[in-house]
């Protein structure tokens, strides 16, 4: 081993690799027996990659041709399809960002290759594409690991760097992101992210042009992949800057070196122009972000963030808390980086926080987070290098703990990957219920996890009346005296019930709504929502385009929005019909949230309405 350069580091690099393959076999084995299922091009990969084939198979950058719906019918039917929204000029517009297509590219082109070669389908997603994307994943991941290396090698000897690589690759849920479901961004952004410190760090050592130029292009890059990285800014600025001295010194360099920060912002520009224009082709609009996860920086998720049973990052990856106390031990070994560093983490993780979405889907942990791993590793690696400072007993209770918090991580994601601990609906009562369980779970386990929202298709959900309890009824019957009654548009001409029914035309195309806000209806964390409304229609259902709607509306912005058509319901016109469905609330961004039911009229002929019925049933106590 003397012949090696730092050997414990640098052998620790294959056994890292090594784990990783061995922990993606399963993956890769399910890629390979279902062939005609995108298993690695499927949910957000798919609106990732999906630049790839429009304008490299089907030279449709716009997405107007029918190939997206018989490829998507093919492939992803099973998969929710909201990867694409309208745009201007009949154009269709992707609403994930250009970048990561740029890196999935070299994994495209050569299963393009391989497909036309071997026989596959040369369509942009048959076998060879998905088998592509997992190798291209896993060679960022080893690439991850070997400029992590390298990063802490500039500031720990090697055992230390030996010591912060084993708890971070084996003792987070950086293991099971880029180990396990590593097509996903933050693989590659993790990856990205040791890449930009380097040339942070060898800007500021050397002072060149070029590193400066490199660095912007960098920053510029990692928020073409993902627009929250434009975080990392705080470190170049901030980098050396610890009192007043050290930031004049800083200023003082700017002005006299005021070329390379002119190059560090046009080559952020140069960077993230590819998405401008392609915003601008596609909607009309130089900036077009369309996402239903919104941010509520106003009202950060914080709390739930860090320390939920639902998906806390201090609960399944307490690894994150030592990093955390780590930053006192970076603040006192090394104020040069420490405010850069720090910056970024606090407003890192206060925007991740702050999605409404904070959960981020079915994941192991904070999965958001995990491309600021090479950032935390510092604090991580300088609490460790603090611990061979102490004394021996206290040595030994440290290192003990951070191997029993490595053991913690890898038995979570164990748990994890037999479905033992759930990707979304974990609760306090499941979580220690099943906290050591290596066998099946029960039925009564499982009854202690929040409602499988998954079953809610969207079309009519369903629940056991004998669970639930009737907690409120609204009914609006469009009679005068009632708070909703309308003189403009209620008639008296004809009713289903009493002297009055409500017109929709396309003037007025909605029902004023029946609405509650949500703390006001129940303190369950969810309800479901029986709907019915009476409907005459003039022309038949299929050119009818009315709906009765449901939605949960959060200032101002709706999320789960669900309508029935009358076409659904084949009703009969010229008569009065029953439209009656079921709604499962979402999960909650808000307690006071509002619950919103109505009917809409898109069509040109009036619609004619009558007893729209509201009913709320909340779950009986255990």
């Amino acid at each position: 081993m003397t012949k090696f350069k730092n050997p414990l580091s640098l052998f620790l690099i294959p056994a890292v690799c090594f784990s990783m393959l061995w922990a993606q076999k399963d993956h890769l084995n399910e890629v390979l027996q279902y062939r005609e299922k995108p298993l690695a091009l499927a949910w957000d990969v798919y609106g990732y990659y999906l630049f790839l084939p429009s304008v490299f198979i089907y030279n449709d950058i716009g997405l107007t041709g029918k190939w997206l719906d018989e490829t998507y019918h093919k492939y992803c039917k099973n998969y929710p399809f909201y990867q694409v929204a309208p745009g201007t000029n009949g154009r269709r517009i992707n609403i994930f960002v250009l970048g990561m297509a740029f890196i999935y590219s070299p994994a495209f082109f050569s299963a393009h290759a391989y497909a036309k070669i071997f026989g596959y389908p040369p369509d942009g997603f048959s076998a060879p594409y998905n088998w592509s994307m997992i190798i291209l994943a896993m060679l960022y991941a080893f690439a991850g690991v070997f400029l992590l290396r390298k990063i802490l090698l500039r500031y720990f000897n090697d055992l230390i760097t030996f010591l912060t690589m084993i708890c971070l690759f084996w003792g987070t849920n950086y293991f099971f992101q880029c180990g396990i479901d590593g097509t996903l961004p933050h693989n590659y952004l993790f990856t990205l992210n040791c890449f930009f410190l380097l040339l942070v760090m060898k800007w500021h050592e050397t002072g060149k042009l070029f590193f400066a130029a490199a660095t912007g292009f960098m920053l510029g890059f990692l928020t073409l992949c993902r627009p929250t990285e434009i975080i990392l800014i705080f470190i170049p600025l901030l980098f050396n800057i610890y009192d007043r001295h050290s930031w004049n010194q800083k200023i003082q360099f700017f002005k006299t070196h005021y070329p390379q920060y002119l190059a560090f912002a046009v080559s952020v520009f140069i960077a993230v122009l590819p998405q401008l224009l392609y915003w601008k082709y596609s909607s009309g609009n130089w900036i077009s972000i369309i996402r239903e996860e919104t941010l509520s920086l106003s009202e950060p998720y914080i709390v739930q963030t860090l320390f939920s049973y639902k998906k806390g990052w201090f609960v399944y990856t307490p690894m994150m808390l030592v990093a955390v106390i780590g930053f006192y031990h970076l603040f006192v070994y090394n104020k040069n980086i420490f405010f850069a560093i720090f910056s970024f983490f606090i407003l890192n993780l206060y925007v991740q926080a702050s999605w409404d979405n904070w959960w981020h889907g079915p994941s192991f942990s904070q999965r958001s987070l995990v491309e600021s791993y090479a950032v935390t590793a510092l604090p991580l690696g300088y609490f460790i290098y603090r611990t061979f400072s102490a004394r021996r007993i206290l040595k030994f209770i440290f290192l003990s703990v951070l191997l029993l918090l490595v053991i913690y991580n890898l038995f979570k994601i164990w748990q994890f990957r037999v479905y033992i601990i759930d990707g979304e609906r974990m609760t306090r009562e499941y979580f220690w219920r099943t906290f050591l369980t290596i066998g099946g779970i029960t039925e009564e386990d499982k009854s202690f996890l929040e409602i499988d929202r998954n079953t809610d298709t969207g079309i009519v959900a369903t629940f056991d009346i004998n669970k639930y309890n009737l907690i409120a009824t609204w009914i609006d019957n469009f009679e005068e005296g009632q708070a909703r009654w309308d003189t403009v548009h209620t008639i008296d001409t004809f009713s289903f019930d009493g002297s009055h029914c409500f017109t929709l035309t396309s003037d007025n195309p909605f029902s004023r709504p029946i609405a509650e806000k949500y703390h006001n209806i129940t303190d369950k964390d969810h309800i479901f929502i029986k709907a019915s409304v009476k409907v005459y229609l003039l022309t038949e259902p299929s050119n009818s385009n009315s709906a009765l709607c449901i939605c949960v509306q959060c200032r101002g912005n709706i999320y789960k929005w669900r309508s029935w058509g009358a076409a659904e319901f084949n009703l009969v016109p010229g008569k009065w019909n029953t439209i009656s469905t079921v709604y499962l609330t979402p999960i909650l961004r808000h307690r006071h949230d509002e619950v919103r039911v109505f009917y809409w009229n898109t069509g040109t002929s009036p619609v004619f309405i009558d007893n729209l019925v509201v009913e709320a049933y909340e779950q009986n106590d255990r």
